[in-house]
């Protein structure tokens, strides 16, 4: 199973990924998910931090080696947000 809760904790938002088995590597199903968390943390004024955790031994690698650049073709590049 892979997904992103988000867990709050007061004026804390929490997304938590949760892949341990393919050391958290995001999917495109995730990348949906991460979008849809953050869109609600916006329009949500309480909120004022955001943290990104994970499950299991390891944080986390930006995409499965199945699917090399799969999150890049759709236009979004983790790090630079565009």
């Amino acid at each position: 199973m892979s997904a992103i809760h988000r867990i709050h904790h007061d004026a804390i938002a929490e997304l938590r990924l949760d892949n341990p088995a393919k050391l958290n590597a995001f999917t495109p199903a995730m990348l949906d998910s991460l979008e849809a968390h953050l869109a609600a943390i916006e329009a949500d004024p309480a909120i004022r931090f955001v943290i990104l955790t994970a499950e299991g031994e390891r944080a986390f690698v930006p995409a499965p080696i199945s699917m090399p650049g799969a999150i890049f073709r759709r236009g979004f590049c983790p790090v630079l947000g565009a």
